[in-house]
This record gives C-alpha cells, structure tokens and sequence, in this order.
C-alpha cells in the first residue's frame, strides 16, 4: 500500500506542477490551482498474511474492524471467477488482489 499511495502523491504533485507552470503562463487568470486531497488509494491483500483462500468462490482478508485486525470473508462474484479462470487458463498470473471503494452518488 504504502508504494501505491507514494506512488499516487507523485503523480499528483506532478498534475498539479503542470497545472500551476500553465496558469502561471497564462498570466495568473483565473483561480489557482491547488493539489487535490481526494484518492481512492486502498491496500493490496497479500496471501497469507492478509488474504486467504478458503473455497472456490469465498476468501476471507484481514481488515481492520472494532479497533483490531479480524478476518473477514468476502463472497467472489461468478462472473469475476469466470473471468480470472479465463486468464490464468490464458497463461496469466495471479496477483495480489486490491480493496476497491465503491463511491455512491447521493
């Protein structure tokens, strides 16, 4: 986790330097720009410490919950399982899977 979100603060640093080298050439018009706070940035689950297999369709993850780190299962979709036996059939690698945080419209 900590490579991904050093790796997202860089690119924002870098989004934001480019904005600012624009604005300011373009005579300082309109508002500043400013570095943008909000990220998506989740941790990775790494098997055996924080992920693990338990069935076909099912793995339990190591989240943090009332206040200690408990195990927790997560039901995997049938089409996600489709799709990852898919790949791996087609020679690919299994990965770390990553927390990906649902955003809802209110």
């Amino acid at each position: 986790m900590r490579r991904a979100a050093i790796s997202t603060a860089i690119g924002m640093y870098s989004v934001w330097k480019s904005n600012h080298a624009s604005w300011e050439t373009a005579g300082c018009k309109g508002a500043e720009p400013v570095i943008g706070t909000v990220n998506n940035i989740c941790p990775a689950f790494f098997r055996g410490n924080t992920f693990r297999v338990i069935s076909d369709d099912t793995a339990m993850i190591r989240v943090s919950a009332y206040n200690e780190w408990v195990w927790m299962p997560v039901r995997m979709n049938h089409s996600d399982l489709k799709y990852i036996r898919k790949k791996i059939s087609e020679g690919w690698a299994c990965k770390a899977p990553a927390a990906e945080k649902a955003i809802r419209s209110l």
